[in-house]
């Protein structure tokens, strides 16, 4: 059962329609929208900014209860500061006089109109869909766990407090449960410091702390991958009694679909003792993903952390004439939101936000189950307080024991793991045109959730976009928006390969072909870099410069290739440097493979750095292997972790026009679901490897006359690559599992956009980028623009 049903019609001054038409602050309440245990929620106009919000009414207190109100503020502008895309923002807060000895505290928010998790779960009556639950799942975790690397608990996790804008979710409520443990309210019909469906053990027993928060999680996973929590019973008293004294039933039973690794992750989440349970949420849903994974081998789906390729100074390439194939444009499927109702109002409500994205983390080594033993719950369960004075409900001891807990730091939470696809591969319609940049736009990169899109251009800006209102907007036609979300202007131009993301999709990194190396926090309210450089060297002609930037999807390690300008022939070097370290890298890779320059970097702005060696780099799947393009014909893969050289890929000679050809920049890119595939330029061809057997797998090219590619990128299911070239405004994508096509053979594009007669960019498409979900292709061009693709129609 939920709680937070209950109704509370009877509470002093929180009545259906007291508050209808009334002002709190500047805020007119419209219309109810709910009540639970936690309060009421209302729409609302705030009257200034003319715009909906939702307005949480907090059961009132004592006028006289000073502690109670410091505490609401304390606890309102913390919950302010929790910056996330997944957490639901708090607005503003207030207090307002309802009678003489009686006041009610209020918070303010998005108005979401799309429903809670609780809400789909009871429409699917059942378990939710496995890829459905695990981006929920995702989204969650990662906003969890971000709360605790801020030091701030939640204390009420269930799917009643995950609002959802179609597959987008949003974690609300943060301080409520803590607030009203308070003994100065008017009544104690509230549910007080959690629901006892999700509450943990020692939540119960008057001490919470992050695990509590994780073993909430993990009942919120069981309830959807079953339709249904362990622990039911007529009172809250009799299921925190369960809670703390029985062993959830098996998931499995109810649901014998499960994997039992999936069953296991999930009991582990459950564990009655705070120690035993993941040291995370996204542990956990590693955990999840692991054991579908092994079950249905053939939707393996790793983390895709894609590097994504393009850039430089495409207006020195105007576009030709093609003659196309006749590639065929499908129209996509529309997807409607889903329709909820429910009672149980989570605390906040709102507007349109990008659908289902995801994430993954580290897991733990399951540890064993411990066997509550009936003398264990005598000792510290509720018995105690019963043998102490009667039957004293547990809700009294919740809200009698709020000792503060020591929330310990919690690493940052891992990239959100896209949903695998796309489902159905057609030709790009375009929907979105970014309009902000000045110059030629060199690259545009994807951050780990999808909603996020970060631009460079030779303008010397980086921009960050925020797509997920416009993407879910529904119009048919190419919308433009001409403003970012953010904008940093750094001294020099933001050529090829000179962006990326961290893995945890907090950070934006930058090289400018210069000695130093700028880290951006996206989220934050200050323009300030982090800046990292070689302390050594600082100063001096032989500074090495950096012409590419790539990050490790498995923590806080990037890497640069270092050049030495002044060195007419030099080792490769590729340089990881850690977070956090900025005055030397943590280790450099290096290889004295060299050879004839086949290639130079178009780069205007730093000539001198034209042949540096290693022009790009990229982390396989599993941040293992790094792989490095050199401009004399070869890819060096080294070991991330011991700098030895695994492999030296030699690629084919090409026709070339000139020798050495002036190019915007290599191009790598590991496949998202297999470590070991490798996909490169090597001019006007891409080449698909295995690097474990240093085999040519297939190789791909197109119908048109284009001198050398621009970008590479992997959809996140590893079936497709997409692939931009000079002098070509278009975007061309290879079926990369096709089969039986020989790799001395190359593999024609499956398709291309726009089509025949269509013009959408106007100059080289120097970028190309595929959204973590798979549905979207980005490509960066020399007429100032990118312009995001809608590729999946199904």
């Amino acid at each position: 059962m939920d709680t937070n049903q209950s109704s509370e019609s009877s509470q002093p001054g929180i009545q259906s329609g007291s508050w209808e038409n009334k002002m709190l602050g500047r805020y007119r309440l419209l219309r109810l929208l709910g009540r639970g245990g936690m309060g009421e929620v209302w729409l609302a106009e705030d009257t200034q900014l003319r715009r909906q919000v939702a307005v949480k009414l907090l059961p009132t207190v004592f006028a006289s209860d000073r502690n109670f109100l410091q505490d609401f503020e304390r606890e309102a502008q913390a919950a302010a500061t929790l910056e996330h895309p997944h957490i639901l923002p708090v607005h503003d807060f207030g207090e307002q006089q309802f009678a003489e000895d009686e006041v009610v505290t209020y918070l303010i928010t998005p108005y979401i109109s799309g429903g809670s998790l609780r809400d789909r779960i009871l429409g699917a009556s059942g378990p939710l869909p496995i890829d459905e639950a695990l981006s929920y799942l995702r989204q969650a975790a990662e906003a969890i766990d971000f709360a605790h690397s801020q030091q701030v608990l939640h204390r009420d996790i269930k799917p009643a407090n995950m609002l959802l804008q179609q597959r987008w979710l949003f974690l609300a409520d943060f301080g409520i449960a803590k607030l009203l443990t308070s003994t100065t309210h008017r009544t104690r019909t509230h549910a007080g410091s959690g629901t006892p469906d999700y509450m943990a053990p020692e939540q119960a027993r008057g001490r919470a702390e992050p695990a509590s928060d994780r073993y909430s999680f993990a009942m919120t996973a069981y309830h959807l991958f079953t339709g249904r929590v362990p622990f039911t019973g007529d009172t809250p008293y009799s299921i925190l009694l369960k809670q703390l004294s029985e062993q959830p039933t098996s998931p499995r039973q109810f649901n014998p679909a499960l994997p039992e690794a999936v069953e296991q992750a999930i009991l582990q989440g459950l564990s009655k003792s705070p120690e035993d349970r993941p040291p995370s949420c996204m542990a956990l849903v590693h955990a999840l993903e692991q054991g579908w994974n092994r079950s249905i081998p053939a939707q393996v789906d790793s983390e895709a952390t894609i590097n994504y390729q393009g850039g430089g100074k495409p207006s020195a390439y105007p576009i030709r004439s093609f003659t196309e194939p006749d590639v065929a444009a499908q129209m996509p499927v529309t997807e409607t939101p889903a329709q909820h109702t429910g009672n149980d109002a989570p605390t906040f409500i709102s507007s349109s936000f990008q659908p289902t994205m995801a994430a993954s983390g580290a897991a733990r080594t399951e540890a064993p189950q411990r066997k509550i033993s009936r003398r264990a719950l005598f000792i510290g369960g509720a018995t105690a307080l019963v043998a102490a004075g009667g039957i004293v409900s547990l809700y009294t001891l919740l809200q009698s024991h709020t000792s503060q807990p020591t929330v310990h730091s919690v690493s940052s939470p891992t990239p959100t793991r896209p949903t695998p696809g796309p489902k159905k591969l057609v030709a790009g319609i375009p929907v979105l045109s970014l309009t902000g940049h000045s110059k030629d736009v060199s690259i545009a990169r994807w951050d780990p959730t999808g909603r996020y899109l970060a631009t460079a251009a030779e303008d010397a800006y980086v921009m960050l976009w925020d797509l997920a209102g416009a993407l879910q907007k529904g119009s048919t036609g190419l919308q433009t928006i001409a403003t970012p979300l953010r904008k940093w202007k750094l001294s020099s131009q933001i050529l090829t390969n000179e962006l990326c993301w961290s893995a945890d999709g907090r950070t934006i990194a930058v090289v400018t072909g210069e000695s130093k190396i700028y880290l951006y926090d996206a989220f934050s309210n200050t323009d300030t870099p982090q800046v990292y450089a070689i302390a050594s060297a600082a100063n001096s002609s032989n500074a090495p410069v950096h012409k590419a930037i790539a990050w490790s999807p498995k923590g806080n390690t990037f890497a640069t290739p270092g050049y030495v300008v002044q060195s007419a022939q030099q080792p490769q070097q590729v340089d990881l440097w850690q977070v956090g370290q900025t005055n030397s890298p943590i280790r450099i890779l290096n290889s004295d493979t060299t050879g004839t320059a086949r290639t130079l970097l178009i780069d205007v702005s730093h000539p001198f750095n034209s042949p540096a060696n290693v022009d790009m780099v990229g982390w396989s799947s599993d941040g293992s292997l790094v792989a490095g393009h050199t401009n004399f014909g070869s890819v060096t893969i080294w070991q991330a972790a011991t700098g030895a050289v695994s492999q030296v890929l030699a690629l084919p000679s090409r026709p070339e026009t000139e020798n050495p050809t002036y190019v915007l920049g290599e191009s790598v890119a590991w496949s998202p679901v297999d470590a070991h595939l490798l996909a490169v330029s090597n001019l006007d061809i891409a080449m698909l490897w295995d690097v474990q057997q240093n085999k040519l797998l297939q190789t791909f090219k197109t119908t048109d006359p284009v001198p050398f590619l621009t970008g590479l990128a992997w959809s996140s299911n590893g079936k497709y690559l997409a692939g931009s070239y000079a002098e070509s405004p278009r975007v061309y994508v290879w079926d990369a599992q096709m089969s039986g096509a020989a790799p001395g053979g190359a593999q024609p594009q499956k398709l291309f956009f726009p089509q025949p007669g269509t013009h959408v960019h106007t100059a080289t498409v120097s970028d190309v980028a595929w959204s973590p979900d798979g549905r979207y292709i980005t490509s960066a061009s020399g007429d100032t623009t990118v312009v995001v693709w809608l590729v999946d129609g199904g």
